[in-house]
């Protein structure tokens, strides 16, 4: 008998660590650990959140990025923004961003990252996500 295990993580990293003084950083970018396998021709789907103080960030923008690069093609990438206000007034984005007709050329990792101007301009990035095309 085979036993199949999943672990799902959530993990938000901070490229530039808060100052000392601020107990809490001011954004976050959450998402699942994911892999995907699909077959060439379908497509993918990534949701990144991102949660963050708008009365000490502005200027928030998440994007992902596959080998080190924004997905921004309109014929290739199709994103979906929605913003709500979540837990202590905090704002709330979900970046949805669907990898069309996948190729050989999507496979590898993705990941979500966040730039905002928070006193200074600082980058936010998420883990890695991987897409298999087989």
């Amino acid at each position: 008998m085979k036993a199949c295990v999943t672990l799902t993580f959530v993990l938000a990293v901070s490229l530039y660590p808060s100052a000392a003084e601020d107990a809490e950083d001011p954004l976050q970018v959450l998402y699942k650990s994911q892999t995907y396998s699909r077959s060439p021709g379908s497509s993918v789907r990534l949701l990144c959140q991102t949660d963050f103080d708008p009365e000490r960030c502005s200027d928030v923008h998440a994007v992902w990025f596959h080998k080190e690069l924004p997905l921004s093609d309109p014929d290739k990438y199709l994103t979906a923004v929605n913003e709500s206000v979540g837990q202590r007034q905090w704002r709330r984005r979900h970046v949805l961003t669907e990898i069309l007709r996948l190729g050989p050329e999507d496979d590898g990792h993705y990941q979500c990252r966040a730039t905002a101007n928070c006193t200074m301009m600082k980058t936010w990035m998420g883990h890695l996500i991987h897409v298999t095309v087989t």
